[in-house]
């Protein structure tokens, strides 16, 4: 008869599979090292919260290679962590402590799934992105965009779509719109116009829904800053770059008309209006 495992039993091994479904629910050695019973062991403190987050993360971040690697895969393995009693009895801890990794973690593989983790329970629960908002993520995100694509496109396709969900949530202060400069804008067009062969490529919606965001999130703060104010306005940058080059990105334009046609989001639509204003 099998008893149920507690976080306190993971941390004591290390563990290796066979083959795929092993990673799913197959038998282990321990049995309790299937992903199933890593989000489902018995955690009634945060000690045992932070062991069980842990090995998810190591768990899923060894075998990402070999038997997730696909998107399909990943967002499975985020699904089981949002509909497992440990994250379900144990919400604002976890969420906390998830974005705490993405705020530390430089592994690309291991931010594959905090990344993903976060975006689908943002969506779900739009606290999770005023969470990140709160905690300092936008700087962060910035800086995990900026390294590029070249490590592994998927990740970097998230991370544009969890920095698009986070900023349309909430305003972003001066400071935090202050840390986007030039390179990065224009860093966002010359990816677009690198795909112009193809604006149907994944790439492109996340990609210019950023674009899109960061311009209204400079025109909120044009808009609200006081006339008499001795701090000298923020530049939109993304209508600096337009202005001054914007024939060499001439992808961008063409793609949010075609954009604004097929959108049926009606918050994305006024994003773009608001661009084209």
């Amino acid at each position: 008869h099998q008893t149920s495992s507690t976080a306190a039993d993971m941390e004591e091994f290390e563990y290796t599979l066979d083959n795929e479904q092993q990673f799913w629910d197959g038998e282990l050695t321990p049995p309790w090292r299937k992903l199933d019973d890593i989000v489902s062991a018995k955690c009634p403190s945060h000690q045992l919260i932070d062991n069980a987050l842990r090995s998810y993360l190591h768990f899923t971040t060894k075998f990402k290679d070999e038997y997730v690697n696909s998107e399909y895969d990943i967002a499975r393995c985020s699904q089981k962590l949002l509909q497992s009693e440990l994250f379900n009895a144990n919400k604002d801890y976890v969420r906390i402590q998830i974005i705490y990794s993405l705020l530390q973690e430089d592994e690309y593989a291991t931010l594959h799934f905090i990344a993903s983790f976060l975006l689908f329970d943002g969506r779900e629960d739009e606290a999770t992105f005023e969470k990140m908002n709160l905690e300092g993520c936008f700087p962060r995100l910035l800086e995990l965009v900026k390294q590029g694509k070249k490590d592994d496109a998927r990740l970097h396709r998230m991370l544009l779509e969890l920095l698009y969900e986070m900023s349309r949530m909430q305003r972003l202060s001066a400071e935090e719109l202050g840390q986007v400069d030039d390179d990065f804008v224009i860093y966002l067009f010359e990816m677009i116009e690198e795909l112009s062969d193809d604006v149907d490529d994944p790439y492109h919606y996340p990609i210019i829904r950023v674009l899109l965001v960061l311009n209204e999130q400079w025109m909120v703060t044009s808009a609200s800053s006081p006339i008499d104010s001795k701090t000298p306005p923020l530049t939109n940058r993304v209508i600096k770059i337009l202005s001054l080059q914007g024939s060499r990105y001439m992808t961008f334009g063409e793609n949010i008309i075609l954009l604004l046609n097929r959108e049926t989001e009606t918050s994305l639509q006024l994003l773009i209006l608001k661009l084209l204003y």
